[in-house]
């Protein structure tokens, strides 16, 4: 044996074994499975079902499909910036969700502008906001967990992008269960205040993979 052969033996003897990643695909579908799952759970214990009667009000589709895309969008942009040469599936995934939001803006501005937006008599939805919260926790932690394991190398940015993407799965489960109909309650409770909840869930969810990656 060579000498450089010798070294090379050397330095690579004490290496762990490098276990592959699972595809971006079944984790995000992992995620949208534990919100659905969450979902299940909610309905099983007497928590309010999927209504049927609201599917042709163009309200309540523009901010069901502005949730759709903020969370597939946010949850592949969480995924991708874990995984070295996904930056393009990153920036897709930022646009995707900026047309969710874009959206949801627009519903909101909508109502506001031609007064129906039921700001009258109105109570901040907390109940709502709560529900997005506990349903997307479960898909939060499970996409934090894939970036410690992965390669995050904007902790700040991985973790915003999956607390939004969560928040929205979330979010989207109230959309479709919640009998309050008034356009402020949904602007607030189903879109504003569960992106509010996910910036906040996003700092110590950052500080986290920070510390993982010095670590």
């Amino acid at each position: 044996m060579t000498l450089p052969e010798q070294r090379i033996r050397e330095l690579v003897a004490d290496l762990e074994p490098v276990e592959p990643l699972p595809r971006l695909r079944w984790l995000a579908a992992g995620a949208v499975g534990l919100a659905a799952a969450g979902a299940g759970l909610e309905w099983a214990l007497g928590g309010p079902g999927p209504r049927l009667d609201v599917w042709d009000q163009s309200g309540f589709l523009a901010v069901l499909l502005g949730l759709a895309a903020v969370a597939a969008g946010t949850t592949a942009a969480a995924l991708a910036s874990s995984v070295p040469g996904r930056e393009r599936t990153g920036r897709l995934g930022w646009g995707l969700a900026a047309l969710g939001a874009t959206a949801i803006a627009g519903f909101g501005l909508a109502a506001l502008a031609s007064g129906a937006a039921g700001s009258e008599g109105f109570a901040w939805p907390w109940f709502c906001i709560g529900r997005a919260g506990w349903i997307g926790v479960l898909p939060a932690a499970a996409l934090a967990l894939f970036a410690a394991r992965a390669f995050a190398a904007r902790a700040a940015t991985t973790a915003l992008a999956a607390c939004l993407g969560a928040m929205a799965l979330g979010a989207g489960v109230v959309q479709l269960s919640c009998r309050d109909e008034g356009a402020l309650h949904v602007w607030v409770g189903h879109a504003l205040g569960p992106a509010l909840l996910a910036g906040l869930l996003a700092i110590p969810c950052a500080l986290w993979l920070r510390r993982r990656a010095s670590g």
